[in-house]
């Protein structure tokens, strides 16, 4: 199974710039970070544009229809579920970890979200 980096070592960077710094640098970094990146893509990926023939034009699919299908309902439904299930858990930790826990905010943001993939991190 793959894992993303961005996922395990992006709150840990990001507390740490945040205990250095404060959370206005933060998201003057990541605001540069996201422009560059856009900027970069927009560069890389412009492709040709193609002209469209009429017979390649297809008949547009109505939104409703295509939803209704009991293939489609049960993946989006089963979708909408295990993402709310993963936000609360992200939600709910840090919340668990300050109040209960009494821990205090410089380690949260290293053991909460890494913690969540490698239980193993948890013991900091």
């Amino acid at each position: 199974m793959l894992y993303s980096l961005g996922w395990i070592a992006g709150p840990s960077i990001g507390s740490l710039l945040v205990n250095k710094y404060n959370f206005h640098s933060l998201f003057l970094i990541v605001a540069t970070t996201y422009v560059f990146v856009s900027l970069l893509a927009l560069i890389l990926f412009r492709g040709d544009k193609k002209t469209i023939t009429e017979k390649e034009v297809k008949q547009p699919v109505h939104l409703g229809i295509f939803v209704k299908q009991p293939q489609i309902s049960s993946v989006l439904s089963t979708f909408v579920l295990l993402s709310i299930a993963s936000s609360m858990s992200t939600i709910v930790l840090p919340l668990f970890f300050s109040t209960t826990l009494h821990g205090n905010n410089q380690r949260l943001g290293i053991i909460s979200f890494p913690g969540k993939r490698f239980p193993s991190l948890t013991f900091v």
